[in-house]
């Protein structure tokens, strides 16, 4: 019979943040992180870590870290509600507490890979941070070796038009066609005319709804469609007709 329950896994929550607030130790603070019933618990256990290696492991999160089955289910049910991981923001207090540039690389390296669960947010807040770290968001977005969630990341911090159509151009002609990387880079293209060119070419249209319009003209039912490409802004537009 477990006659004693640490103090950061009380049912008072006042008690254990209090406790958690107090604690200097790295180790239990680790255990914390991983293992407490509560998200603001293990964020709070995160914000007092210091060792880089450990930020980098809670950073990239996963089951390789964090343990869900401690996790209390009222937590689990909020974060299905937000359509967001549980441990999203535990990432996100472990990314903000990493002041190693090189530590923050070898995480944007490491990317949404095995059973990490990132978000677009997660990456991009480690982009951001190599960023104002002084890293070349150029060299990161045309470097293949990264994953291309980091890749696509760096290319909304490039502003040289010249290098966005350079990098289109080489991502058109790669082996297997990057296309996630070769769609952001169009997006960012500010000319419509080479937005359209690499679309045509390339067929990486995804068009999406903008309007449409019905008419009854006797017993047929006309539909005029018009859908935008998401990436270049072309449009095009469809006629459907059917008997009702």
């Amino acid at each position: 019979m477990k006659l004693f329950t640490p103090a950061w896994k009380s049912n008072d929550e006042k008690k254990a943040q209090a406790w958690i607030a107090g604690c200097g130790s790295q180790k239990k603070l680790t255990v914390i992180a991983k293992e407490a019933p509560g998200i603001e618990r293990r964020v709070a256990a995160i914000k007092k870590i210091t060792d880089q290696e450990i930020l980098m492991q809670a950073a990239i999160g996963g089951s390789r870290f964090y343990n869900d089955e401690t996790l209390s289910s009222s937590d689990r049910r909020l974060y299905n509600l937000q359509h967001r991981y549980p441990d999203e923001a535990c990432q996100e207090a472990a990314i903000e507490c990493i002041s190693d540039p090189e530590v923050l690389y070898r995480i944007a390296e490491e990317g949404p890979y095995h059973d990490a669960r990132y978000s677009d947010h997660v990456t991009g807040t480690v982009v951001m941070k190599l960023r104002d770290a002084g890293y070349d968001m150029e060299a990161m977005a045309a470097n293949p070796e990264l994953p291309y969630e980091t890749r696509c990341a760096a290319i909304g911090y490039v502003g040289s038009q010249d290098f966005l159509i350079r990098l289109a151009d080489e991502e058109a002609r790669a082996k297997g066609k990057r296309i996630t990387v070769l769609r952001k880079a169009i997006q960012a293209i500010s000319d419509p005319a080479a937005r359209k060119r690499f679309c045509a070419t390339e067929k990486t249209h995804e068009w999406e709804s903008v309007s449409y319009e019905v008419k009854e003209i006797g017993d047929t039912r006309f539909i005029t469609s018009v859908e935008r490409c998401r990436y270049c802004g072309q449009e095009k537009e469809e006629l459907e007709s059917y008997k009702f």
